[in-house]
């Protein structure tokens, strides 16, 4: 078939379908040519596919006269900006006719030309149910008062530009989805003063994101039904304004000529990039706020910072305007009207226990919630970034990025993952003294085990010989909870490690030795932050012991070095998840001396009181954390101060030695009161990274606890074990800890 008779086939096709009022039949689905459809069927449907492909600078015209149409599949494009779809009412006058496009128009890489709405003569109406790409997309209202010409978009659309033209008659540009829409491309008009944008999408929220109108060029009106969420990325200028949803004006200057009136379900949010001394919204009409509309102020307002509303004609009382202003947990908002018809809105910052009290957090997270929102509106002012102030928006007006309320602890939550984790802060102070501790402990069983004579629980027969040299190899473990405390977390931490050391008797009876220990800590916080450390240390000890028949006494100096591994996460306030890792070394320095006297109860059995101080420092080096998200202003700096510990012990033990030929089998029970008569503290200073004053976290050293243990030792003249367990009793507190030792004598 040569072209000549493809084009008169087609055309005579156009013509009977108009004449028998049935669907027109394509036998090709691309269009090279223009393509006039018209027709009163209700669907266009092609032979081969459901499917219309431009391969050049066509057009699809549906001009429909007497019913709604119908256009399935999708339209598509061979290059990008081709093609052209046009629809309008073929009668002058009349109410247009709605087509409706089922399938998406255009692909995000290779978008249509032209969609044109309506013209100069006459209405168009039509409805695109998925996503629309096009260069421009146009709606003329047509010449007759009658008209109305309207674009109802239910997803979301892309363009250049969004043109509205009434002509004589009316535009109007809807958005009815029932999820989320992304609305991209300028919305202007021919005129000041025409066309309406209407949002009635009552499932998510429509981000307009560019301009909408200009001074010289305002909209006639833009109507937010009830239920609905529009946010406008760019100033807004309509003359009139029906505000039943929730209008979220992320910019400042925003503007209309006519009366703008907000229901009583409605709020007004404003955005972050609202200046302060800056006016929100400069009406010259008449403004109207009905009971039970809300304001949220710009959460970029610091302590004192103003920003205005303005409207010249009639309107409400400056008592009207405080009224819907939504105050949050970092501030209060008053509205004064000191200028006749300017509200000016003022934020006042809560002191950290206001906030500790509304969040129903700690004074630790209160104080941290302040520093971290200041630090992200510095990095979001400064274009550093935005995700922190996003956060902060979404959580601290109970509204996130799609409208949609959270949940009012939504805030408390956030905050509680943005503060310093004083679980895990505390947890490996704990833990590094429980390192050190266990170390001593295991010096302490070892030079315990060299003391001759039944009034010692060392298995060593009285009278048989130790050799000048002797080594050990000993294992050692804890497991600690703290459990919440008030608003404080607690912690888990869970210790293993093992110690080897050799040890000679000088002349006079004196032991002395040295140690090697290794262990891993694994520090787990049960806040909702999930922090975490990763503590490996390894200490070096020198020892000594004195004992005669009268008594004891045994002392030890160690020193560790720790690297501390450190992870949190902020998983809440409708933002992508962030981890926060640390990496830092810590040193412990610790000096212990303790002493006994034992007393006989006959039958091999004593009773031993003893006491000793344990005297320690615990130094952390100051470490800035990494986040998964560039530029995190909610990356915090943290530099522990030193922590001092002096604890005096008192305890008594019972032991009894039970000989079976040469070995000899010693139980012993040991009970101790242990008070900590150093820092009453674990304080750090904290500095987040976008911006902000530094702060302090301290979180109270528990000062009294309680010792209970039992061991069990085996020993023969060459060879000793020795197995011991102990808890460490606190304010919802537990800890255990045991070991075990094999003892080789050479």
């Amino acid at each position: 078939m040569t072209k000549n008779k493809f084009l008169s086939k087609r055309l005579a096709c156009l013509l009977t379908s108009a004449l028998i009022s049935t669907p027109i039949l394509f036998h090709t689905n691309a269009y090279a040519a223009d393509v006039t459809v018209t027709s009163s069927g209700d669907t266009i449907t092609a032979a081969d596919a459901d499917n219309y492909n431009f391969t050049g600078e066509g057009t699809i015209a549906v001009t429909n006269s007497t019913v709604d149409f119908i256009v399935s599949g999708t339209i598509t494009t061979s290059a990008d900006i081709q093609g052209e779809i046009t629809v309008n009412d073929s009668g002058v006058g009349a109410a247009p006719n709605i087509t409706t496009f089922s399938g998406t128009i255009g692909t995000s890489t290779k978008s249509l030309n032209a969609i044109t709405i309506g013209t100069t003569l006459t209405a168009g109406s039509a409805i695109f149910n998925q996503n629309v790409f096009a260069d421009t997309i146009t709606i003329f209202g047509g010449d007759h008062a009658s008209e109305t010409s309207k674009g109802n978009f239910k997803n979301n659309v892309t363009a250049g530009n969004i043109v509205l033209d009434n002509g004589t008659g009316v535009t109007s540009l809807e958005f009815s989805g029932t999820g989320d829409q992304e609305i991209l491309g300028i919305i202007t008009t021919a005129a000041t003063n025409q066309g309406t944008l209407i949002n009635s999408n009552t499932g998510g929220t429509v981000f307009i994101q560019n301009a909408v109108g200009v001074t010289g060029a305002r909209l006639a009106a833009i109507t937010l039904n009830l239920d609905s969420t529009t946010l406008f990325n760019q100033p807004l200028f309509a003359n009139i304004g029906t505000i039943n949803g929730n209008l979220i004006l992320t910019s400042s200057g925003s503007a209309g000529t006519g009366n703008w009136a907000f229901g009583g379900s409605s709020s007004l949010i404003l955005g972050r990039d609202h200046a302060t001394n800056s006016t929100a919204l400069n009406i010259t009409g008449n403004l109207g706020v009905t009971d039970g509309a809300k304001i949220y102020p710009s959460l970029s307002l610091l302590d004192g910072n103003t920003q205005k509303i303005i409207a010249s004609g009639t309107v409400p009382t400056n008592a009207a305007v405080d009224a819907t202003l939504q105050d949050n947990a970092l501030f209060t908002y008053a509205s004064t009207d000191v200028v006749a018809k300017t509200y000016v809105i003022t934020a006042t910052a809560r002191t950290a226990s206001a906030v500790a009290t509304e969040l129903g957090v700690s004074a630790n997270v209160a104080t941290a919630y302040i520093e971290a929102h200041k630090s992200a509106a510095a990095a979001a002012a400064a274009n550093i970034n935005d995700t922190a102030m996003n956060a902060f928006e979404n959580v601290t007006s109970l509204y996130d990025k799609g409208g949609i309320a959270l949940t009012e602890t939504g805030d408390t939550n956030f905050a509680k993952q943005l503060a310093p984790q004083t679980d895990v802060i505390t947890g490996s102070t704990v833990a590094a003294k429980a390192v050190t501790s266990g170390v001593q402990n295991v010096i302490s069983t070892r030079l315990a085990s060299l003391r001759s004579g039944d009034a010692y629980s060392t298995g060593v027969v009285t009278g048989s010989h130790m050799g000048v040299n002797s080594g050990f190899v000993q294992a050692f473990g804890s497991q600690v909870e703290q459990k919440n405390k008030g608003n404080e977390f607690g912690y888990d931490a869970d210790t293993a490690g093992f110690a080897i050391g050799f040890d000679t008797k000088v002349p006079g009876g004196a032991v002395i030795g040295i140690s090697y220990a290794h262990s891993d800590a694994d520090v787990e916080g049960k806040g909702t932050g999930r922090a975490k450390n990763d503590i490996k240390t390894n200490s070096v000890s020198l020892y000594a012991d004195y004992a005669t028949k009268d008594g004891y006494v045994e002392g030890s100096i160690t020193y560790g070095k720790s690297d501390n591994k450190g992870s949190r996460i902020i998983n809440t306030a409708e933002i992508d998840p962030a981890t926060y890792k640390s990496n830092y070394d810590s040193e412990q320095y610790s000096f212990r001396l303790f002493g006994g006297i034992p007393q006989s109860l006959g039958g091999g059995a004593f009773f031993t009181p003893f006491a000793g101080a344990t005297i320690s420092q615990i130094k952390a080096d100051a470490y800035t954390e990494t986040s998964t998200t560039t530029d995190d202003a909610l990356r915090l700096r943290v530099a522990q101060d030193t922590v001092d510990s002096q604890v005096g012990t008192i305890g008594i033990k019972y032991h009894q030695a039970i000989k079976d030929g040469k070995t000899t089998f010693t139980p012993e029970v040991k009970l101790a009161l242990n008070n900590e008569f150093g820092d009453r503290n674990i304080t750090t200073t904290n500095t987040y990274q976008g911006g902000g004053a530094s702060f302090k976290n301290s979180t109270a050293i528990e000062r009294t606890s309680a010792t209970a243990g039992v061991g069990l030792n085996i020993s023969s003249d060459n060879f000793s074990f020795n197995i011991g367990y102990e808890a460490d009793v606190r304010e919802k507190y537990l800890g255990h800890s045991a070991q075990a030792k094999i003892t080789a004598k050479f």
